[in-house]
């Protein structure tokens, strides 16, 4: 839990004494709270974050100055210890539609992955989630600098183990091989991974896939473009601008969707693999008890086949 910080305001009303306690506080349907002799006032809420925990940034607390020694003596800090709530939890993310889904104007990210988040969250008393969202290999900088807790929804790579500590994988799913009709406008087909030297594929910064296919990229068997967004990538691939690309089948056919492009691009009939996806946290957090929490929420919604029902998958 973090440390309180008070701040004394020098300025006197009457006879109180005006304090201001930053840090850390999340409160639900709370409006003020009293303690023996101390009346803390909470002036304003902070919009509703996600499905449930409302943020509380700061407190307004004065004290009648004949109090203000007794306030020390009677233990201020166990008093502020009670109100604290439940510790931030910032999970970065990227817009990954039907998954994760960021409306422009809108702060709120809705989508199944999120759902799947805030479940798990909802079960945990001493956490709450905060969803942020930037280019995937921002996020990426930002779990392995500590600049967020955290991320979720991608696949278990030793390069990332190097700067990140896992949950047990949460589900698993196939990633297929979409090709641009355009230049492909009877048919495209694979069988080994080899076969697909030929094509020049679009990438997303920070993009991992399975082994064999980044062995490819990275020996530059694989001709690639990179940019910064699946959008980008789609909206190249319609145009005829690359040949291929790989990505998840429902994320594929949403931005397919969203992008009113779904006669110029398809997927290849074999798919290109399955693969598990996890939470992860940064190792700078030390979050050791939180993936332990989060772990037990997962096996149990997932005993009750709740995540692949959420996020749209048939049940096993």
């Amino acid at each position: 839990m973090e440390q309180l910080k008070l701040v004394f305001f020098e300025k006197k009303f009457r006879n109180w004494r005006l304090y201001r306690f930053q840090g850390p506080h999340y409160f639900s349907n709370l409006k003020f709270i009293t303690h023996s002799n101390i009346l803390v006032l909470i002036p304003k809420f902070a919009r509703e974050s996600g499905l449930s925990a409302v943020r509380r940034e700061s407190l307004n607390i004065i004290c009648s100055k004949w109090f203000y020694l007794l306030v020390g003596v009677l233990g201020l800090t166990t008093a502020l210890t009670t109100l604290a709530g439940p510790q931030k939890i910032s999970m970065c993310t990227e817009h990954w539609p039907p998954f994760v889904i960021v409306e422009k104007g809108k702060d709120v990210t809705q989508g199944s992955w999120v759902v799947v988040l805030h479940k798990i969250f909802d079960g945990l008393t001493d956490y709450w989630l905060d969803i942020e969202v930037s280019p995937w290999k921002r996020c990426l900088i930002q779990v392995r600098e500590g600049q967020v807790d955290g991320t979720f929804g991608h696949f278990e790579k030793d390069d990332r183990k190097v700067y990140m500590d896992f949950t047990a994988f949460v589900v698993s799913d196939r990633s297929m091989v979409w090709y641009s009709t355009k230049n492909f406008p009877k048919s495209f087909s694979w069988d080994k991974f080899k076969d697909l030297t030929q094509y020049k594929f679009g990438l997303i910064r920070g993009e991992k896939f399975n082994n064999e296919i980044d062995h490819l990229i990275s020996s530059q068997q694989i001709k690639s473009e990179t940019v910064t967004e699946d959008a980008q990538n789609f909206k190249k691939l319609a145009l005829g601008r690359i040949d291929a690309l790989v990505k998840n089948e429902k994320v594929g056919w949403a931005l397919a969707r969203e992008l009113k492009v779904s006669s110029l691009v398809k997927p290849a009939a074999k798919p290109a693999y399955e693969n598990k996806r996890y939470l992860s946290f940064s190792k700078k957090k030390n979050h050791h008890r939180l993936i332990k929490l989060i772990n037990q929420q997962i096996e149990l919604m997932r005993s009750k086949g709740e995540i692949r029902k959420i996020l749209g998958y048939a049940p096993l």
